[in-house]
């Protein structure tokens, strides 16, 4: 949706997440099942576009880079986004 006020544009975004959080559920109880890659090789969280572009927003950096990675990994690990998880960090 947009919007014009005060000579401003504001745009709100919205995503059903539900199917994601589902399919994350469904993962998580397979975890011990899917393959191991390694360390690194773990799917450790799926998120929703409209976090993740929320998540740039507020660290400065963009979704993919490293400093973006390490932010969101501290949103994940702090427990607000727990059914984003797939497995523990």
């Amino acid at each position: 949706m947009i919007k014009e006020q005060d000579g401003k544009v504001y745009v709100k975004t919205t995503e059903d997440v539900q199917p994601l959080l589902d399919a994350n559920g469904r993962l998580r109880s397979v975890y011990d099942e899917m393959p191991n890659y390694g360390r690194n090789g773990r799917l450790a969280a799926r998120v929703p576009n409209t976090i993740a572009q929320t998540w740039a927003q507020e660290c400065g950096h963009a979704v993919g880079t490293k400093a973006y990675m390490a932010y969101a990994k501290r949103k994940l690990i702090a427990g607000d986004y727990q059914k984003l998880r797939i497995e523990g960090f």
